[in-house]
């Protein structure tokens, strides 16, 4: 992550550098790689970096056009960078780095607020154009990203997060009664609310514009579909959009959704990350890992990766707990298993694997096969250990 902090006064007095400086040191922890700032008359921008696409300082920000008349503070990933890229290259825009960030510049350059509609990805971004006299703050379509405003008499300042903009002791710190009962209630605050009564979250999909004179307009991103009620009507499911037009079918919904998945996967994996599998708990992760296997072939050897990752962590855990008495159980157990439940399987097909044979039985050994003295004892054993005798003893 990263992080984006500034202001815009409209009082005609020039935004304060030593104000900025303490607006982005107070999220110095989103960007621990470099911090950047510009200021100039009414407008300062400031921005602490995580680099992960483009590690070189051509990608440093806040990042200009080639005029200067642009300026992109940005914090997130634009997936489909490279498709938009290509398209701006072949539109004649010339690129001096190799970040997602700059070609945000450039799209805007070449489609205004339009060019929202061409992203793919999770960002927030503050976006200054000299030209127009206008400050943009965007924020993407289901909020992943973090962004807040607080607009007073004289200025708009914002940020990644609400320390930032409560570094300025011009915006005070008043207590949000209703945002605090909505806390209580929901465990968790509704955008556009915060527990300040001057600080606002922009809301998941929708873009404010500020200019010079305190104007300022929020605008919901058109590129957002939304959705005001499924109708199911049996295997013939219709979505029915806001402007009551009927939409594809489920299944054709389900299949768009599928190749929207797919695409944002390959997009995702442009950059050369990995999908831990071990990561991924519910069923949307589920069915991201299930399509990553799918498109991309996600086999044996990341699950060997895996298994072996987990078989380190459980052994740092006997680690932890006590070095001989776990090391001794865990020997046993797999002596067990390797032993006692593989010949079961081998000789007794009609027994249950995991089930001990019957009292009085002899029981079955693979050749060369004896277990270490004491294992089988006659004393019930719960997983290695006597009865009555904890694991954490």
């Amino acid at each position: 992550m990263c992080g984006i902090a500034g202001l815009l006064r409209f009082d005609g007095r020039p935004a304060d550098a030593c104000t900025l400086e303490r607006m982005t040191g107070a999220i110095a922890h989103r960007g621990p790689d470099g911090a950047g700032a510009y200021v100039s008359g009414p407008i300062a921008l400031g921005h602490r970096r995580l680099s992960i696409i483009d590690l070189s300082d051509a990608a440093s920000q806040p990042l200009p056009n080639e005029d200067g008349t642009i300026l992109l503070s940005y914090n997130g990933e634009i997936y489909n960078f490279a498709e938009v890229r290509r398209e701006l290259v072949a539109r004649g825009h010339r690129f001096r780095s190799q970040t997602d960030s700059e070609v945000i510049v450039h799209a805007y350059e070449e489609w205004g607020v339009d060019c929202l509609a061409r992203f793919n990805g999770m960002f927030a971004f503050a976006l200054w154009d000299e030209r127009a006299g206008r400050l943009w703050l965007v924020r993407d379509r289901l909020g992943v990203k973090p962004l807040f405003y607080a607009a007073r008499p004289g200025g708009i300042w914002f940020g990644s997060e609400v320390k930032a903009i409560l570094a300025d002791p011009e915006v005070p710190r008043r207590l949000d009664y209703e945002a605090l009962s909505s806390y209580l209630a929901f465990n968790y605050l509704p955008a556009p609310l915060t527990l300040f009564q001057d600080v606002r979250q922009v809301r998941p999909g929708h873009y404010l514009i500020a200019d010079r004179g305190g104007r300022i307009q929020v605008e919901r991103d058109l590129s957002v579909r939304g959705l005001s009620g499924v109708y199911a009507l049996g295997d013939t499911a219709l979505t029915k959009g806001e402007d009551d037009t009927a939409l594809p079918g489920l299944a054709q919904v389900a299949k768009q959704q599928g190749e929207h998945l797919g695409r944002a996967l390959a997009e995702n994996l442009e950059r050369g990350t990995p999908l831990p599998p071990f990561r991924f708990r519910n069923r949307g992760n589920t069915a991201i890992v299930g399509r990553h296997s799918a498109v991309f072939g996600f086999g044996r050897r990341q699950l060997r990766g895996t298994l072996a990752w987990l078989l380190w962590a459980v052994v740092h855990v006997y680690l932890l707990v006590g070095f001989e008495k776990r090391v001794l159980v865990t020997t046993q157990w797999l002596w067990r298993y390797m032993t006692y439940e593989r010949g079961a399987r081998l000789i007794t097909t009609d027994a249950p694997p995991l089930l001990a044979p019957a009292s009085g039985a002899e029981r079955p050994r693979l050749a060369n096969s004896d277990p270490p003295p004491g294992l089988f004892s006659s004393a019930p054993t719960v997983g290695g250990l006597a009865q009555g005798e904890s694991f954490w003893s």
